[in-house]
């Protein structure tokens, strides 16, 4: 990635479980990118919507939230939220419930991309 100051875009696409260990390593690459000054989006479909969810059933919640709190921004796929029974009032704050479309969108506009289902 280049050097800190330029604007970097990572996007992230995660269908990971929250006990996942492609889960733990997204959340780790993003905190290393926030580091180095790199913009990080989160796009969340599958069964990696389960990590917005607060609460007892999983840290992976906390810990997106202190990256979202470091300037990460996470979208999700609201259909797949709804089909796991995950509301907006009981995600982590600032959320965006949003469709394949946002998925698109941050493909787009990334300067790299990765993956971790």
């Amino acid at each position: 990635m280049p050097v800190k100051g330029h604007d970097v875009k990572l996007g992230i696409l995660l269908t990971a479980g929250v006990m996942s260990q492609s889960t733990h390593s997204a959340l780790r690459i993003a905190e290393a990118a926030l580091r180095k000054g790199v913009e990080v989006e989160f796009f969340l479909m599958d069964a990696g919507v389960y990590a917005v969810k607060r609460g007892k059933r999983t840290a992976a919640a906390d810990t997106l939230a202190a990256l979202t709190e470091k300037g990460a921004r996470v979208a999700l796929c609201a259909l797949n939220a709804e089909q796991r029974g995950i509301s907006a009032e009981e995600s982590i704050p600032g959320v965006l419930f949003g469709s394949q479309y946002d998925l698109a969108l941050l493909i787009g506009s990334a300067d790299r991309f990765l993956y971790f289902g």
